[in-house]
């Protein structure tokens, strides 16, 4: 699998473009709209096919990329939160996402809103703002919860092997 990590400095928001190395086919976790021509500079360069966009959460803090990715390319969204208006697919514990050989498994970790989830591929979790560098995520409005964050952290994110790499946000 390739990985491109992209950091919004204004926001602090953390992006990632996966790719299937054989299919050249590839996946965008919570892009930033303000990084739009970024993301599809590098989908060009590395001759990348778009398959699609997920959101881990409803962002407040940022504009998602989405709505414009899928517009050039053809690419469908798919989001944990019926709140994402232009979402093709809403996504629920345990769905799996196919692009390429990647299979992404869909784990839901509510707390830093109601609806937050993590995504599962190979060895890798890509939390969005469930945990940050060096801390657990925040409580973000309304439905954000302590102790549902806990529980997503210590009972489904720490169940995995120590190997496992995180994706945290900043």
């Amino acid at each position: 699998m390739h990985i491109r990590q992209f950091l919004d400095r204004p926001t602090a928001a953390l992006s990632y473009l996966l790719a299937c190395p054989d299919s050249r086919r590839a996946v965008m976790i919570d892009p930033v709209q303000d990084n739009l021509a970024l993301y599809l500079g590098v989908l060009d360069e590395m001759k990348w096919e778009l398959d699609c966009v997920l959101e881990t959460h409803l962002h407040v803090d940022h504009i998602s990329a989405a709505g414009k990715l899928r517009l050039a390319t053809g690419a469908h969204i798919a989001s944990p939160d019926k709140q994402v208006t232009n979402a093709d697919r809403l996504l629920h514990e345990g769905d799996l996402i196919i692009v390429g050989k990647l299979q992404i498994n869909v784990i839901a970790t509510p707390g830093h809103t109601p609806n937050c989830v993590t995504y599962h591929c190979d060895d890798r979790l890509f939390t969005g703002d469930c945990l940050l560098i060096g801390d657990c995520g925040n409580l973000c409005g309304a439905g954000a919860d302590a102790g549902r964050l806990y529980d997503s952290i210590t009972r489904k994110l720490l169940r995995f092997p120590d190997e496992t790499l995180l994706y945290p946000w900043p």
